[in-house]
This record gives structure tokens, sequence and C-alpha cells, in this order.
């Protein structure tokens, strides 16, 4: 096998159930509701959101957003009509059941909808969070290597000993764009760095690309911003625990007010 074919196949993305179902709805039911042109105008119009398709690759997940928001106007669509189905069924028992089976029913779609939406806006803000706290582990060893290394090699090498899952997947992105669709190191960080969910990681990368391109040094670039995030942690750190000594003292007091002394 080639190592194109390799690292596109390292850099394929585990499908999760939501995004499996979602396949299966689309090619199922949205293709054919799609074909019709006045739903499809009802549907970019109404349902159908384009800035997912930056949200919906910054939480990796494998979806078009016109094959996103189909699935969620099926499902939802679905639900109701079993909620409306379901009281129809049900029309000759008490009806205060039937009213319980309506509002059950009707927060059972929102809820459904709501989780659908926002998934993938919680999925991306979860990823670039794990990425931001593993960047202060990252770049020790990015500095290492670039006191011998051009950039090209510190992005091969570093990608190799990665433990951390979520800027793993990032770096995988950055060789994908090199070895599999031939760009050069630079624009295939830029392009990686488009779906980043980590603005901290994304700005790093670019500025190492601005750097290399410059021919400056990198191992310099690198120290200073490692001893600047070091300065920022510590200083959070320190609010931290500044914060927490504060609640510790007002409950010291409230508990010394409730015991009477």
């Amino acid at each position: 096998m080639a190592q194109k074919d390799k690292d596109k196949i390292s850099y394929e993305i585990e499908d999760t159930l939501l995004v499996k179902y979602c396949h299966f709805l689309y090619n199922l039911v949205g293709k054919k509701l799609l074909s019709n042109k006045k739903f499809k105008i009802f549907f970019e119009n109404n349902i159908y959101n384009k800035k997912y398709e930056g949200i919906l690759k910054k939480a990796n997940m494998k979806l078009i957003p016109e094959e996103y928001f189909i699935s969620i106007y099926i499902t939802l669509s679905a639900l109701f009509s079993i909620v409306i189905l379901s009281i129809f069924f049900f029309i000759f028992i008490n009806s205060a059941f039937l009213v319980f089976l309506f509002y059950l029913g009707i927060l059972a779609v929102t809820g459904v909808g709501i989780f659908m939406y926002n998934y993938p806006v919680v999925i991306a803000k979860t990823r670039g969070d794990e990425i931001d706290a593993a960047i202060p582990y990252v770049l020790p060893y990015m500095k290492i290597l670039a006191k011998e290394l051009n950039l090209s090699k510190i992005i091969e090498i570093i990608d190799e000993f990665l433990i951390y899952k979520e800027i793993h997947e990032e770096f995988k992105k950055i060789k994908y764009y090199s070895n599999f669709l031939g760009y050069d190191i630079h624009s295939s960080i830029r392009e990686a760095m488009l779906s980043c969910p980590s603005k901290q990681l994304s700005d790093i990368m670019n500025d190492l690309v601005t750097i290399s391109n410059s021919g400056g040094d990198i191992y310099k670039y690198l120290e200073r911003k490692l001893s600047n995030l070091n300065e920022e942690i510590d200083a959070i750190e320190k609010k931290n625990l500044d914060t927490l000594m504060i609640y510790s003292q007002i409950y010291v007091v409230l508990l010394l007010y409730i015991l009477g002394l």
C-alpha cells in the first residue's frame, strides 16, 4: 500500500452513532426530500444553517450541514408524528392523560431538537478546551526539536509521539494535507488550522508558518511562547487559589455565625 493511502486511512475519523444515524437518514429519506424543489427552498430558507460547516469540522464530524439539518428535520418530524398518533390512539382514555402525553411529547421533541442542534457546538468547544490544556505539555517537545529541525520535520516527528488525542487529530490533519493532498507544509498547516477548534493552537501554528517563511528562529519563538504561557498559567492558578481562600473565609464566618460563636 502506498504511503499516501496509509496517511489517508490514518486520518479517517471514526464515526459516532449520531454521525452514522445522520448518514442513514440522509441516504434513506433526506436525498429524496431535497430533490423536491419546493421543499429544498423551504429547507434552505428555514432550516439549513451554513455556519455549521465550520462547526462540524471543528467537532470532527464527517457531515455537511445539509446532511445534518435534514436529519434533524426528519427526526423531529417523526417524533412529532408519533406524539399526534399516540394522542389519537388514546383519544378515549382520560383527558388528563392525553394532556400529559401531549406535553411529554412536546418536551421530548424540544429536548431532542436542542440536543441535536447544540451537540456539534459542545463537541467543538470540548475539543478546543482539551487542545488548550495539552498545549503546555506539547510546546516543550516542539522547542527541543526546533533546535535542530525545520518546521516540516518538527510536525512529522511530534505527531508520532503525541499522546493527547484531540491535539493529535489536528496534527494528523496537517500530515493529511501534506502527504496525501500534496500541499507544502506551510499551506498544510494553514488549511488544517481553519478547522481547528482551538484558537490558541491555531495562532501558534500560524505564527510558526510566518516565522518559517521569513527565515526566523522557531526555537526562540517557542521558548518565548512557552515562557509567556507558563506565566499565564501561574497567574490563573494564583487567581483560583485567591478565590478559593475568599470562599473558605466566607464559609468559616457563616459557620461561626450559624453556631453562634
